[in-house]
Formats: structure tokens, sequence, C-alpha cells
């Protein structure tokens, strides 16, 4: 049954894309769902955590196959951004899912996929690769954004919102920022 008229990586290679995954490999029927499953996921909001906290305890077969996917996926869709870009500084995983499987993009499979792209391997391989444990940083980087376009642009400053932005602490971080090297230090990723 077609879905979507486009599948994009975004459907497949994020959070919200899990549960894609795991309705694929459902309804492909090479893994059952098991009943317990079923009534949990029939229940939940975001079946997302669901499917991962169930593969990460090894709970069900299919869990285990959705995460495996997921991280295939993950593992060739960095790897081909990374040659695109010649990221040879490094590769900055962030978002919810990486810091909760941290050990599974560990295990070898991530890098095997990562660094399997012919006589781009060696390269690939000195590749740094690091996951973003703060979940806050999409937030503090797009403050940071705003403030770099503020400095740019001409505007009339509103006090309080300046002067509120600065006292929270994404504001001191960013405010206190003067390049983003000391942006990453200063949140701890």
């Amino acid at each position: 049954e077609e879905r979507l008229s486009h599948v994009s990586f975004e459907r497949v290679c994020s959070g919200s894309g899990i549960p894609n995954l795991y309705n694929f490999l459902k309804e492909d029927g090479r893994y059952p769902e098991p009943a317990w499953l079923h009534d949990q996921l029939a229940q939940a909001d975001d079946p997302t955590p669901i499917i991962v906290t169930a593969a990460l305890n090894q709970k069900a077969d299919i869990c285990v196959a959705t995460l495996n996917l997921f991280i295939d996926i993950l593992g060739n869709e960095c790897s081909n951004m990374a040659v695109k870009v010649l990221s040879t500084g490094g590769l900055y995983l962030a978002g919810g899912i990486p810091p909760r499987i941290l050990t599974q993009l560990q295990d070898g499979r991530f890098l095997h996929q990562f660094t399997d792209k012919g006589r781009f391997s060696p390269m690939m391989a000195d590749i740094p690769i690091h996951v973003i444990l703060n979940r806050q940083i999409g937030l503090y980087g797009a403050a940071y954004q705003g403030l770099e376009t503020m400095k740019k642009e001409p505007h009339t400053p509103n006090k309080t919102t300046e002067k509120t932005f600065q006292d929270t602490d994404a504001g001191k971080n960013i405010v206190d920022a003067k390049d983003k090297k000391v942006l990453f230090e200063k949140l701890n990723i």
C-alpha cells in the first residue's frame, strides 16, 4: 500500500521515522509483532520510545531489527553527507535518538556503514565521530544564529527582550561565546 508519494531520508532516518521502519518490517512479514507490543503501541502518542526501549532491552525481534535498520541508514546517510562536504574535521550527531542508542552506535554496525565507501573508505575511517549528548543543542544553535543575524542587521534593541534572553542559561552561554568552538566547549558537548 502506497502511503507517501516520495520517501526522503527524513522519513526513515529520524526519531519520527523509526515507526515508519517498524511498520515496514511488520507489514513485510519478516518479524511478528508480539501482542504486548501491539497493545503498547496502540495506546502511545509517540511509538518511537517504545520501539527503541524494546530494542535496547532485546524484548522484541522486530524492534531490534528496526533499530538495526535505523543505524544502517544513519551510518550510510552520515557517510554520504561527510563525502559531499568533506567533513574531515569531524561528524557531530545530534538529536534525541543518538544519545539513547550510544552503545549501539559504538558496537561497530554504524561505523561499518559509515566507513564502507569504496575508494573513500580510508578517508572515512579518519573522520572523528562525536555524539552530542545535550538535547538542547538545537535551541542553542538557533539562538546563536539569531544573535549573529542581529549583529549583522541594523535593529532597534528591545531592552526587555535582550535582558530576558541574557538572563537565561542559553543566553549567558551564547552571549559569552566568541566563536562556535567556544560555544561547543561551553555547552560541554
